[in-house]
C-alpha cells in the first residue's frame, strides 16, 4: 500500500517539513552557522571576531532589486553598528513581502548582521532588502563583513496580554476579484483570517478561521502551518512550496494578531529549523515531478505491477493540471460515441503543419496515436470527461474537456495509485541523477526541511515540469526574463533539464516560454483581476518607443501563437485606452466591442471568457498608475511625457495615423478588420503590459518512448523525460490546436510509465 510522505514528520507517513528539534527555547531567535543566502562571499562573517565596523554615523539610503523593482532603506548607523532601518519605498507584493520587509529590519538590527536567510516565499525580496543595507553599511565607510555579529541569538523578552487575538490579510486572490472561481476558490472572497492565542511569552494556537483561496492551496497550509508557527514559535518559518500566496496570508495575519496582543515581532523571527537527517529507498522506477505528466506515468507503472517513488518539490500533487480544462485526443471512445470523425492522423498532420516541419514527426505521430486512449485511461480512472462539440470549430475539433481543479488528481493518487507499491514524496526536490556504467541507478533528493533523500531505482522519470520560475534558464534559453510568472512556475526551476543534461542528455533545438495572450504586469497584479482582459478587443497597442506594432487582433484570432509571438519581439508594450472604453469595460466588459461577425471570427474560448463587466478596472487603473505602471492625461502629447517616450512625438503620430486609418475603416498599416478599428478621443490611458508565462516548452531531446538521447543521439538506459521538459513535439509559436501542452502532458507521461516499466523487466 502506498503512502503520501512529506519528509520527515509527525505522522507515519507524512513525514513533514516541520521534523527536527524546535527552535530553541519560546522568545528566543537562535543562529547557528552562517547562511550564505542573499549574501557575496565578501559577507560572510569570519569564525573568529570581527572587527568593530568603522562607520562614519548617520543615516543612509539605498537601494537593492527585489521581485518588481527597487527597494529603498533608510539606514541608521552608529560608529560600530546599525541602529535602524527604514524601507522607503518599494514594489513588492502586499502580503507577499510584508513580514520580509517588516520583520528582516528589526532582526538585522538585532543580529548586527545581514548574513541572514531569507524568508521562505519571499526570497527576491529578502535578498533585495539585505542588498540594500549592505549598500547602506557600505555608504557609510563599513563593511557588512565587519558588522559585530552576534552570533548567539537573540534573546528577547516578551510581555504579551494572554487571549486570543484575530487578523486578516488577503490569500491568492484579490479583493472584488471572481478570477479564483474558474479554479475552484469562493465566488465571494474574503481575507484570510487567523486566530491567536498567546499567553504572555508565547504562542499557544494558531488557528485559520476563514479562508475562500482554492482549495488545493489552502489545505496544505491551513494543515501544515499553524502547527509550524507554534512549535517554532516564529512567523517566518517554511511556506508550502507551490502555495506560497495563502502560506504568506496566514503568516502575515498571525504576525498582525501577535503586534496586536503587544508581542515584539524581533523574538519571533527564528527561521526554519534544518536538519541533516538522511534516508534511502528503493523501488523499480523513481518518477520525479508528481504533475499531469508524472501522475500518468506514475498510474501506468504501478498498474503495471512496478513499485514507485514519486518525489516533488511542492506541497501537492497536480502541478499545473488543475488549471488544464481538456485533451486533444483523436479516437477516444468518448469522442467516437458523440459521433466524432476527426482521425489520430488528422490530429498528427495539424500539428505538424502548424509546426512548420520543426517538430519531431515521429514524436508527434506517436502522442496523436495514443492520445484517444490516453482519454479512455482517464475515464476510466474516475475523469469525467465531455466529447468534442458537434459543431467545434478545427482548433476545438479535438478537445475532450476535464474540467479544471484538484479533485481528479485525488481520485487517481487514493483510488489507483497510493493503493499499489507506491510512495509519494512531497516538498521534495530532486537533485542528480546517480548513473553506473552509464545506466540510471538512483536519484538523490532533498527536503525542505534539510533532510536528504536517496531513492535507489532502475529507471527514473523526469517531468519537474520546465524553467519557468528559473531567471538565470529563462536568460540562458530564452535570452529574456521579461516575463511575467503568473505564480504557477515557481516550482517549475529546470531542475529535470539540469539533472538530465548533467546525467549526458542532449537539449533540443527548440525551448521557448509557454507565452499567454492576457494582459500582465510585473509590479502589479493583473492576471488575478480583470484588467488583463483588456487585451481581448484588439485595442491600439505600441512598443516601448511609442510605435504600433502589429494587428492587435492577434490577441484573439490566434492568442496564444502569433499574438503571443508579436510581443514577445518587444518584450513590453502599451496598451491605449480613452474614458469612454474604460466606462464602456467596467458596464459591459470587452463583450461591448463585439458582434455577431467579430464573435464567429474570433477564439471562441477566449470571447467566452472575456464577456464579464471590468468591474475592478477602475481600482486596478488606480493601483497601476499609483505604481508608475499606468498613465492618464489629456492629450496624446501629455501621455507621451508621462510615460516617458524616448521621443514623444513619435507617439503622437502613431496615435494621430491610427485615429485617421479608424476614420478610413481600413487598416492600411497592419491589416486589422475593420469592425475592430475605433478610433480615440479626449482622456487617455496607457498601460504598460508585460508576457505572462504558463511556464516553459521543450528542453531534453527525447525519442518516440519517451528515452532521454545523449549526444550520440542514443537513449540513455534507464532515462525517460515527459511533459513540458521534453524537447520534440512543440515547436514555436505555440500550437492553435486547443490543449496542446495537456495532451503531452498526459499522453507522454503514460507512455514513460508503460515503457519504463517495460525497460525495468529487462536489467
Amino acid at each position: 500500500m502506498g503512502a503520501f510522505d512529506r519528509g520527515f514528520s509527525r505522522r507515519t507517513f507524512l513525514k513533514g517539513a516541520l521534523g527536527g528539534a524546535a527552535a530553541a527555547a519560546v522568545g528566543t531567535v537562535a543562529v547557528g552557522a552562517p547562511s550564505l543566502t542573499g549574501c557575496s562571499s565578501e559577507d560572510v562573517p569570519s569564525t573568529t571576531a570581527a572587527a568593530a565596523a568603522k562607520m562614519t554615523p548617520g543615516t543612509y539610503e539605498a537601494t537593492g532589486q527585489g521581485k518588481h523593482g527597487a527597494i529603498t532603506v533608510a539606514v541608521t548607523v552608529s560608529e560600530g553598528a546599525i541602529d535602524s532601518i527604514e524601507v522607503k519605498d518599494h514594489s513588492e507584493s502586499p502580503v507577499m513581502s510584508e513580514n520580509a520587509l517588516e520583520i528582516l529590519p528589526l532582526k538585522i538590527v538585532a543580529m548586527q548582521s545581514t548574513n541572514i536567510d531569507a524568508v521562505s516565499g519571499a526570497t527576491l525580496t529578502s535578498m533585495g532588502l539585505i542588498s540594500a543595507v549592505n549598500a547602506a553599511v557600505e555608504q557609510a565607510g563599513g563593511r557588512p563583513s565587519d558588522l559585530a555579529a552576534n552570533e548567539e541569538g537573540i534573546a528577547v523578552a516578551q510581555s504579551m496580554k494572554p487571549g486570543t487575538y484575530s487578523a486578516q490579510a488577503m490569500g491568492c486572490w484579490t479583493p472584488n476579484s471572481i478570477e479564483g472561481t474558474r479554479f475552484g476558490a469562493a465566488e465571494v472572497l474574503e481575507p484570510v483570517q487567523v486566530d491567536v492565542t498567546v499567553s504572555e511569552d508565547r504562542i499557544e494556537k494558531v488557528e485559520v478561521v476563514t479562508c475562500t483561496d482554492v482549495p488545493h492551496f489552502k489545505n496544505p497550509c491551513i494543515e501544515r502551518i499553524p502547527a509550524a508557527i507554534v512549535e517554532q514559535q516564529s512567523v517566518l518559518v517554511d511556506a508550502v512550496t507551490g502555495a506560497t500566496c495563502t502560506s504568506a496570508a496566514i503568516l502575515r495575519a498571525t504576525a498582525l494578531a501577535l503586534k496586536e496582543a503587544g508581542a515584539d515581532l524581533t523574538g519571533f523571527s527564528a527561521s526554519p529549523v534544518r536538519v541533516t537527517d538522511s534516508k534511502t529507498l528503493s523501488c523499480d522506477i523513481c518518477i520525479v515531478g508528481g504533475g499531469c505528466s508524472g501522475t500518468m506515468a506514475a498510474l501506468a507503472a504501478v498498474e503495471a505491477g512496478k513499485s514507485i517513488v514519486i518525489l516533488d518539490k511542492a506541497g501537492r500533487i497536480g502541478g499545473k493540471g488543475f488549471c488544464s480544462s481538456g485533451i486533444s485526443a483523436a479516437e477516444s471512445q468518448v469522442a467516437k460515441d458523440a459521433g466524432s470523425t476527426a482521425t489520430a492522423d488528422d490530429l498528427y498532420k495539424s500539428l505538424f503543419e502548424q509546426s512548420g516541419g520543426r517538430a519531431n514527426a515521429l514524436l508527434l505521430k506517436t502522442i496523436a496515436n495514443a492520445s484517444g486512449e490516453t482519454v479512455d485511461t482517464l475515464v476510466a480512472h474516475g475523469f469525467k470527461v465531455d466529447p468534442p462539440k458537434a459543431n467545434a470549430k478545427w482548433d476545438e475539433a479535438y478537445m475532450c474537456a476535464t474540467g479544471k481543479g484538484q479533485e481528479k488528481f485525488d481520485v487517481l493518487y487514493n483510488d489507483y495509485i497510493l493503493k499499489g507499491d507506491a510512495e509519494v514524496l512531497l516538498e521534495t526536490r530532486a537533485t542528480d541523477l546517480v548513473l553506473e556504467g552509464g545506466r540510471v541507478m538512483g536519484v538523490n533528493a532533498q527536503c525542505q526541511d534539510g533532510s536528504t533523500v536517496h531513492v535507489d531505482c532502475k529507471a527514473a522519470i523526469v517531468g519537474t515540469g520546465g524553467f519557468g520560475g528559473n531567471t538565470a534558464l529563462l536568460d540562458r534559453f530564452c535570452h529574456t526574463t521579461n516575463f511575467y510568472d503568473r505564480g504557477l512556475t515557481t516550482t517549475c526551476s529546470g531542475d529535470g533539464i539540469v539533472m538530465c543534461e548533467n546525467a549526458g542528455a542532449q537539449l533540443g533545438p527548440e525551448i521557448m516560454p509557454h507565452m499567454q495572450e492576457y494582459g500582465a504586469n510585473q509590479v502589479c497584479n493583473f492576471t488575478a483581476n480583470l484588467i488583463k482582459y483588456i487585451t481581448y478587443a484588439g485595442f491600439l497597442q505600441v512598443n516601448p518607443q511609442g510605435k504600433r506594432f502589429v494587428d492587435e487582433s492577434f490577441a484573439i484570432s490566434d492568442p496564444m501563437g502569433y499574438g503571443c509571438a508579436a510581443l514577445r519581439v518587444h518584450g513590453y508594450y502599451y496598451i491605449i485606452l480613452d474614458q469612454s472604453i474604460v466606462d464602456e469595460l467596467i458596464e459591459k466588459g470587452v463583450g461591448g466591442y463585439y458582434n455577431d461577425e467579430i464573435d464567429s471570427y474570433f477564439d471562441t474560448a477566449v470571447v467566452g471568457r472575456a464577456l464579464v463587466p471590468l468591474t475592478t478596472l477602475e481600482a486596478d487603473l488606480a493601483d497601476a498608475m499609483e505604481k508608475g505602471q499606468a498613465w492618464k492625461a489629456d492629450s496624446p502629447e501629455a501621455l507621451a511625457k508621462a510615460v516617458g517616450f524616448a521621443d514623444p512625438q513619435v507617439f503622437v503620430q502613431e496615435y494621430n495615423r491610427y485615429n485617421e486609418l479608424c476614420a478610413k475603416g481600413v487598416d492600411e498599416d497592419f491589416g486589422k478588420m475593420p469592425q475592430m478599428m475605433n478610433g480615440y478621443s479626449g482622456t487617455l490611458y496607457a498601460v504598460r503590459m508585460a508576457i505572462p508565462i504558463m511556464g516553459t516548452l521543450g528542453g531534453v531531446k527525447v525519442n518516440e518512448r519517451l528515452e532521454a538521447l545523449d549526444v550520440n543521439e542514443s537513449p540513455i538506459p534507464g532515462l525517460y523525460v515527459s511533459g513540458q521538459e521534453g524537447s520534440g513535439f512543440y515547436s514555436y509559436p505555440y500550437y492553435a490546436t486547443k490543449c496542446s501542452t495537456s495532451t503531452y502532458a498526459y499522453t507522454s507521461g503514460r507512455l514513460a510509465g508503460l515503457n519504463a516499466a517495460a525497460y525495468v523487466e529487462t536489467v
